[in-house]
């Protein structure tokens, strides 16, 4: 699957969360996606702007029901698969959100509440403790 389907399957995922009961923990998972995926839209616009390319609009509006649980698995999945990948500059960010909101779920899950804060890529420390 191209990097774009998979895009727009998170975007249509995104969509049908409206559709689901969903805990506070998932809630702003959800809104956190949203907001990555905002952004890629429009850094993706800039970037094709600045090549001199059309851009094509980013923003899905149609919608499928995933689970919160099939969601970040597929998550999981796109951001190992094109790790190490050539991405453009937007996607690359993007794609740093999205592992930025899975370990910020996670921490929220585990502990009960926010976590305070950000988690290390690497080394998986709060960043205040990092050391790489």
């Amino acid at each position: 699957m191209k990097i774009n389907e998979q895009i727009t399957t998170v975007w249509q995922a995104v969509n049908g969360c409206n559709k689901l009961p969903l805990t506070v923990a998932e809630q702003r998972f959800y809104a956190a996606l949203e907001t990555a995926l905002n952004q890629h839209a429009s850094d993706a616009r800039q970037e094709a702007a600045a090549l001199g390319c059309l851009s094509a609009e980013h923003k899905v509006s149609g919608s499928i029901e995933m689970e919160p649980r099939e969601l970040r698995k597929f998550l999981r999945q796109l951001v190992e698969q094109w790790n190490n990948r050539p991405l453009s500059e937007a996607e690359f960010i993007l794609f740093g959100r999205l592992a930025e909101a899975l370990t910020a779920f996670g921490d929220e899950v585990r502990l009960g509440h926010p976590a305070t804060e950000r988690r290390c890529m690497i080394c998986n420390v709060p960043v205040s403790r990092c050391c790489c």
